[in-house]
Formats: structure tokens, sequence, C-alpha cells
């Protein structure tokens, strides 16, 4: 069987291949069986539990969690933000926005304020704006906003390597998320809302 064998050269790799185990983390990304798809998530989070891969294994097996789509991963997604490696966190933040659980807002903003990869940062704003634009909570909408202007306050003030790119993910996010935004969504639903007479 086809799964069994990427199972096997996930957490042995192959003598002939020393890619091997990070390939098996991307094949497993691709399943679609429900079932199947329970079996890959748990060989990539105990994968990721066992703190032994290659930072590229790792980084693949975050990946194809977020594209497995299994809420039973936000646990480890979330622990990967603190990775040691920048790839795996910012795989880890595209996740968590595949995903769409609302538990990741906090540890996202966190990786915002504290990250050093201006990727994680750029990755971490467009995630956090697609979760709060995804549910109905005006308050989480206003925190968000208020920390994406804290965030571009700071990203100013310093001149850090890509930059730019945060600071460009930062006013789009303002733009989706400030108070004229929300103005013009309910303005929206509202004549949208009227019958035609």
């Amino acid at each position: 069987m086809a799964l069994e064998r990427t199972l096997k050269l996930l957490t042995d790799g192959s003598s002939k291949d020393p890619d091997a185990q990070w390939k098996a983390a991307i094949e497993l990304g691709a399943i679609t069986s429900l079932n199947d798809k329970s079996r890959a998530a748990r060989a990539l989070r105990e994968v990721l539990a066992a703190g032994q891969a290659h930072a590229l294994i790792r980084a693949h097996a975050v990946e194809s969690l977020g594209r497995l789509g299994l809420r039973s991963s936000i646990p480890p997604l979330i622990e990967s933000l603190t990775d040691s490696y920048r790839l795996v966190r910012s795989y880890a933040v595209a996740a968590l926005g595949a995903i769409g659980d609302r538990r990741a807002v906090e540890p996202l903003l966190a990786a915002l304020r504290h990250d050093d990869f201006f990727g994680v940062r750029a990755e971490a704003v467009k995630t956090l704006v697609d979760l709060t634009a995804r549910g109905r909570d005006p308050a989480l909408r206003r925190r968000v906003f208020k920390e994406i202007t804290r965030a571009r306050l700071k990203e100013e003030s310093k001149n850090l390597k890509g930059r730019e790119r945060v600071l460009a993910e930062l006013d789009r996010a303002a733009a989706r998320l400030g108070p004229r935004a929300t103005t013009r969504q309910h303005g929206q639903t509202r004549r949208s809302d009227r019958r035609p007479s």
C-alpha cells in the first residue's frame, strides 16, 4: 500500500534517497481519504513531537498538516511557531491559516510582535486578517486592528530586513479591518438585506 510505504519513508528514510523523509512529508499532505488523513496527520505530528527531524522535514511536515486541514493539528502547529528554523515558523503560520481555527489568534499575535524573521511577521498579518474576517466578532476585529496598528509603528521604527513587505501587509490588513472597512461592510449588508419593492 502506498500510504504504508510513505509512512515508513517518513520515519525511517531511505539509504538510496537522502531526501526521502521530506519528500514523504510533502506526499502525505496530498492525501484525501479521511481515514488516511488521520493516519498521515498523526505520523506528521509524531515527527514534530520527536524533535529530532531535520529542519526541512519539520517544515514540510508542518506544511502538510495545514494541507490536511485537521483541527487536531492546531496544538503542534502553534508549538511550531517557536521552532528554531524560520521556514518551519513561516509554514506553521500558513498552515494555521489554512485550517482556520481561532485558537491560533493569540499565538499569531505573539509571532507578529516577537518573531525576528520578516517572512513570519508578514505571513502572520495575512493569516490574522483571514481568521478575523471569517468570523463575526467585532471585539476580536477591533483587537486585531489595534495590534496591527501597534505592529506598524514598531515596524516603522526599526530598519529591519524585509520591513517593506511587512509594512505592505500591515497596510492591507488595516484597510480590511479598520473602521472604514467595517462601515462599508455593514452598508453593503444593509443594502443587500433590503427587499425589492
